[in-house]
């Protein structure tokens, strides 16, 4: 038995020095990166206070280059800008944004897709983005369909 407890306190002593375990955000990050990098995406949906958007941006794609370039265009017209992903780490979460900076006129509403877009949902073959201004209320959504 007492082998036991010495086993025990040491393996719990060699524990406590080790530190907490971080995940590695860079990682986590790249695979996010990967995705968005490995195709072009389609705007399926785009919600602004509850209007539906999405007819603005048809046939439209978005091609994410990793370079932090991003090409927007329906064959026809294209416009260029930036793109930039950053996570934050909480106690019980990891939250990944997604920062999209499209050079379009002030012509209809393209703007609306440049934002600071928090990933709710994201795999190769779609990415669902919310923007919010508080914890849980969501303003704009926005889905991209590979």
């Amino acid at each position: 038995m007492k082998t036991h407890i010495h086993l025990l306190s040491s393996f719990l002593i060699i524990l406590s020095s080790c530190g907490e375990y971080t995940p590695k955000k860079n990682d986590d990050i790249n695979t996010y990166k990967q995705q968005l990098i490995s195709t072009e995406w389609l705007i399926t949906e785009m919600l602004d206070e509850g209007q539906v958007k999405t007819p603005i941006f048809q046939n439209f794609l978005l091609t994410f280059h990793a370079d932090g370039s991003i090409l927007f265009t329906n064959n026809t017209t294209n416009y260029i800008g930036s793109w930039k992903l950053n996570a934050e780490e909480t106690d019980d979460d990891f939250v990944v944004y997604l920062s999209i900076n499209l050079e379009v006129p002030n012509v209809g509403e393209f703007d609306l897709i440049n934002e600071v877009w928090r990933v709710k949902e994201s795999s190769s073959s779609i990415w669902r983005l919310n923007k919010e201004i508080e914890e849980g209320q969501v303003v704009k959504s926005l889905t991209l369909k590979s």
